[in-house]
């Protein structure tokens, strides 16, 4: 039973008295804990063991008393369940043998099974709703950033093949991204039928497109998904990585949170988003290698921004809403960020004054 709300209260547009706090891969990563809990085990394979998963998951929550606990996957986790050879090699990321490069190979992704494939993540949400007294966020790659794996065939910087494919074959990449987006929409029923309370869409990288491209491509497909969300009552997060740009685009989907990174101020992100759209973010997380002083510094200019970006409205119905603000990172939490400045973070944060 969920005793601490400030975070669903927050994207629900409720009036919150503190701030709310979750640092995105806070499961893991940093954590001692959690490295002497996974050993030399793959991340795969410690996503079939339900226990440990959990485990993993409630690992922050525990240690830093954040307001959420986000759970403990890959968002390459749907492709695998849909049948997609995908090795995870550490330091690297998602490798796969061969790139989709046609729309034969389409038919490598069949998303029949995955329901019984992804038994483990469905467990590990339901052993975590058991215990945690915060509420769970699940999470789901978007089609661009999922296709950006399966076309360049493992991480890259400019992710070359995908956006020259976009460019050349307008046919398969909408095919693509149709099937793309049934598999996240699938990811996300399967998460919400085990309990999830909220999800988050990773875009990573859709910042490197242009908007035209942006909206040419990726509007319909993100647009059935979070209807989707909204029709299972479940909060949506849209997170992306230097994507100013395409805020006016993203605020039409109609997302309840933006999470933005740490190239744009907050204000900067609201005016386009309105009134209507939350906001979640945005410590640069290299900021958590500097000393307490720099940091309590650049943490009270963010908050102050943040709670200023709480904007009440009227709807439809003349009922006054508030917007909310989420704290978090501009990104996830680097490996050698020191756990007890996140536990400091928190506790500021808590105590700030507005």
């Amino acid at each position: 039973m969920l005793k601490n709300t400030t975070y669903m209260d927050a994207l629900n547009g409720v009036q919150t008295n503190k701030i709310p706090v979750w640092f995105m891969r806070q499961a893991g990563r940093s954590l001692p804990e959690y490295r002497n809990l996974k050993g030399d085990d793959s991340i795969l394979k410690i996503l079939e063991d339900p226990e440990k998963s959990a485990a993993i998951t409630l690992q922050p929550v525990e240690r830093h008393g954040v307001d959420a606990a986000v759970l403990y996957s890959d968002i390459m986790m749907p492709l695998i369940a849909s049948g997609v050879d995908i090795e995870i090699e550490e330091g690297v990321g998602p490798v796969l043998k061969t790139g989709f490069t046609s729309k034969e190979d389409l038919n490598k992704i069949d998303t029949n099974k995955m329901d019984e494939l992804l038994w483990a993540q469905k467990e590990t949400i339901k052993i975590v709703k058991s215990k945690a007294e915060v509420p769970l966020i699940g999470f789901v790659g978007a089609p661009f950033t999922l296709a950006c794996y399966l076309i360049d065939g493992r991480p890259t910087k400019n992710w070359t093949a995908t956006q020259k494919l976009l460019l050349t074959d307008q046919s398969f990449s909408n095919s693509l991204f149709k099937k793309l987006a049934q598999v996240v929409i699938n990811s996300i029923d399967i998460q919400i039928t085990a309990g999830v309370d909220a999800i988050q869409i990773f875009d990573s990288w859709a910042g490197i497109l242009e908007p035209r491209i942006f909206s040419r491509y990726l509007m319909n497909p993100l647009s059935d998904i979070i209807a989707f969300a909204d029709s299972r009552n479940i909060p949506i997060t849209y997170f992306g990585l230097q994507n100013l740009s395409q805020l006016p685009l993203i605020s039409q989907l109609s997302p309840g949170v933006v999470s933005i990174d740490s190239t744009m101020e907050i204000q900067q992100a609201k005016k386009v988003v309105g009134s209507s759209v939350g906001i979640q973010g945005n410590l640069n997380p290299v900021s958590c290698l500097a000393g307490f002083e720099y940091l309590k510094n650049e943490i009270k200019y963010i908050l102050e921004q943040g709670f200023s970006s709480r904007t009440t409205y009227t709807d439809e119905n003349n009922r006054s809403l508030t917007s909310g603000y989420i704290f978090n990172l501009g990104h996830g939490v680097l490996p050698a960020t020191d756990p007890n400045t996140l536990t400091q973070i928190v506790k500021l944060i808590h105590e700030f004054a507005f």
